[in-house]
């Protein structure tokens, strides 16, 4: 049965974590570093609801679920395919308390009866400079044909009950941008981490925790680094990966 669920131009990958293993394409955009990185930076209770915004293949979202045990997880991806596949992977890991939603997080997000207590999202990058009349699912993924920051923002606060919190991964030279953003919404930024790919190496990304209504208050915590300089993970990484020593 299980065979069946995976279709032929799939493959599936070991999240090599709490037996958790995610359908996805052989070919096209799948899911990186930054995932992984934004699923162990979430906090969520086990009496909270969560949803992950952006879902793409749900490695966010099904990584924050076996490790974090939220009361239950909700995925949102607007491409019906890749959906899909995400919804598959639900039943693949026979997955309790998982919904899987097919929708354009701009107009859900306006629907939602009951708020979330914490949402993640991995939006997409990269600014458009030249709109086009088609684009890939990797293109949108990358960059924001479909959905542009200020819009994945507002998104998030139509979600989030008041005191929830954010969780984002973004890269660094946007910044500036995304904390405005947030903060036009009432998301207000309280916990920033920067990813070092390696000693000395200038930070990448950025991860972000922000509470809708919350009071004014940065925290920096100490970047987190990738590679040591022997070009090994870091124990850090290797913890994220349940890496055995």
């Amino acid at each position: 049965m299980q065979n069946n669920l995976v279709h032929a131009d799939e493959k599936i990958e070991d999240m090599q974590t709490h037996g958790l293993f995610l359908l996805q394409k052989k070919q096209g955009y799948a899911f990186n570093t930054d995932s992984v990185l934004l699923a162990n930076f979430v906090r969520v209770k086990p009496k909270e609801r969560y949803i992950d915004l952006c879902s793409g293949s749900g490695a966010v979202a099904l990584l924050v679920h076996v490790k974090q045990s939220p009361q239950s997880t909700t995925a949102v991806e607007c491409n019906a395919d890749i959906a899909n596949m995400c919804a598959r992977s639900v039943e693949y890991n026979h997955l309790q308390n998982v919904q899987v939603v097919c929708a354009d997080v701009r107009t859900w997000c306006t629907r939602v009866e009951k708020p979330w207590d914490v949402v993640s999202v991995n939006p997409p990058y990269f600014k458009v400079t030249q709109s086009k009349q088609t684009t890939t699912y990797t293109q949108s993924a990358k960059a924001e044909y479909t959905l542009s920051l200020n819009e994945c923002v507002q998104s998030v606060a139509k979600c989030l009950k008041f005191g929830g919190r954010m969780y984002m991964v973004h890269r660094v030279e946007r910044l500036a941008e995304v904390m405005f953003a947030c903060k036009q919404v009432h998301l207000e930024p309280k916990v920033l981490r920067f990813i070092q790919p390696k000693p000395q190496a200038p930070y990448r990304i950025f991860l972000m925790e922000a509470v809708l209504g919350g009071k004014e208050g940065l925290r920096v915590e100490p970047p987190l680094l990738l590679l040591n300089e022997n070009g090994e993970e870091t124990e850090e990484v290797k913890q994220m990966y349940d890496r055995k020593k």
